[in-house]
């Protein structure tokens, strides 16, 4: 009797959607992010799960960045980014830890002298990709 394990093997199914759990995440976020009535200007999700090398423990790290018109107390955005935290713990079984900055206070992030994590290892899930905008001051 063969012990190979390939695609007909009746495990395989589960195995692959196993091994592309990250993946459908990313694509969940994508999809859930791109519903939002009023888009973020930029969402991503960064350190250990954008790495990989994180545990059943970790928590799933979010940088979102929301519009200069809307205030963080916006009952409709604070919907949302609570809707996004609940999907996430939901779908993964993690905790969302999400990093929330204004459009107006990213001036600020890009003053310290140290770049922010996500411009390490940032995965970009919607709105300007994460490089361009940060990247200009700290060079990635």
């Amino acid at each position: 009797m063969s012990s190979a394990f390939g695609r007909e093997h009746l495990g395989a199914p589960a195995v692959l959607a196993l091994t592309d759990m990250r993946s459908q995440l990313w694509q969940r976020l994508r999809n859930l992010l791109a519903e939002w009535e009023v888009p973020a200007v930029h969402a991503s999700v960064f350190g250990s799960a954008a790495r990989a090398d994180g545990d059943a423990a970790s928590d799933i790290d979010i940088f979102l960045v929301r519009p200069a018109d809307i205030d963080e107390a916006d009952p409709g955005w604070a919907d949302r980014v609570d809707g996004l935290r609940s999907l996430v713990a939901r779908w993964t079984g993690n905790e969302a830890s999400i990093v929330e900055q204004s459009e107006q206070s990213l001036d600020e992030l890009l003053a310290r002298p140290q770049a922010p994590p996500v411009l390490r290892d940032g995965i970009d899930l919607a709105g300007a990709p994460v490089r361009q905008l940060l990247g200009r001051v700290h060079g990635a």
